[in-house]
């Protein structure tokens, strides 16, 4: 079994191609040939391409939407020859472009190399890794199961795992990771100057906190009313915000955001002008807990710290199930500018 591959979920095909050439460009990938596959044919297509790049890779990507602008989960599936390492780093870009979530996996029984990380919003939520080279890695992620923690050293547990991170995230099905049916596939063949030394990369401890609030079912009209009603002193905080709507329902709500702390008084106010459930979410370095606060429209509240990606999708899937969506679905796309607050 040899699986590298990730999913950026809530993207339309068009918005697929925009964020994974975007990505590209910013990681160092020239690309060299494109070509789109129906069913059976995806296969020896690649083979045939490969051989005519045989220093590039091939970057298979689908969803299972029915029309090109439908959103949907898009998979993105990886293949040199022979077969190399993974890049998690442009699955970290793809969620800063996407604006939530991205997740990738690698699990190479031959070369007994295995990788899963989780991003959120451009940031490292758990990176988990086995290999000869740097032995064990758990940034985040599950406790283990047993000494080493050396079920990260296996296929299976490695791509079942990421499989449940698809469900949970996406509200799809596990066959929709899969190259089946008629398509239609379309694969990018790339090359990358250099690659990255590291195939378990997060980012400096040091780095500014993020800070994310929800409010669910808002009119625009509601928020900018609560917003003249709170003190002044937040419009020079940082905050930003952006109108959204659910893309199942097309229920609205509000997202915003700073580089900086949670502040709960903010979000208490927020959700009670407004009378709307609310989730705030506070992450650090990766590895770290994450503080998180929500509040329900009567006032109740909830608040603590977690840590690692099932943690995160929990606290999103708490807002999201108010709408009827996937928490993947509740997202802040980084071509969508913000108002300052």
């Amino acid at each position: 079994m040899a699986i590298s591959m990730g999913f950026l979920p809530d993207m339309s095909r068009a918005d697929a191609a925009a964020a994974l050439a975007c990505g590209l460009a910013e990681h160092g990938y020239r690309e060299r040939a494109r070509v789109q596959h129906q069913g059976d044919a995806v296969f020896p297509e690649l083979t045939d391409l490969l051989q005519r790049f045989p220093s590039a890779q091939a970057i298979t990507w689908f969803n299972r939407s029915e029309a090109d602008d439908q959103a949907g989960a898009a998979v993105f599936q990886y293949r040199t020859e022979p077969p190399g390492r993974w890049d998690p780093e442009l699955a970290r870009t793809l969620s800063r472009i996407g604006g939530g979530f991205a997740a990738a996996v690698e699990a190479n029984r031959t070369r007994d190399e295995y990788g899963l990380a989780v991003f959120y919003a451009g940031r490292t939520v758990e990176m988990l890794g086995c290999d000869s080279d740097h032995g064990v890695i758990r940034v985040g992620g599950p406790a283990p199961h047993g000494p080493g923690s050396r079920e990260l050293c296996d296929d299976e547990f490695m791509y079942g795992l990421f499989e449940r991170y698809f469900v949970r995230i996406t509200g799809g099905h596990p066959d929709e990771l899969r190259l089946r049916g008629d398509g239609p596939f379309e694969s990018w063949i790339v090359e990358r100057e250099v690659a990255s030394g590291n195939p378990y990369p997060v980012e400096t401890p040091g780095q500014t906190d993020f800070t994310r609030i929800a409010l669910a079912n808002v009119e625009e009209p509601v928020f900018l009313a609560a917003v003249q009603a709170l003190p002044a002193a937040y419009r020079a905080t940082g905050w930003i915000w952006v109108a959204r709507e659910s893309p199942i329902a097309g229920i609205p709500y509000v997202l915003v955001q700073r580089a900086g702390p949670l502040d709960e008084s903010l979000v208490a106010g927020l959700a009670r002008a407004c009378h709307s459930f609310a989730v705030g979410v506070q992450l650090g370095a990766p590895g770290l807990p994450f503080t998180w606060i929500s509040l329900e429209p009567d006032g109740v509240t909830q608040r603590g710290e977690a840590i690692g990606a099932s943690a995160l999708v929990d606290k999103w899937a708490a807002f999201a199930i108010t709408m009827g969506e996937p928490p993947g679905t509740i997202r802040w796309p980084g071509s969508q500018r913000g108002r300052a607050l």
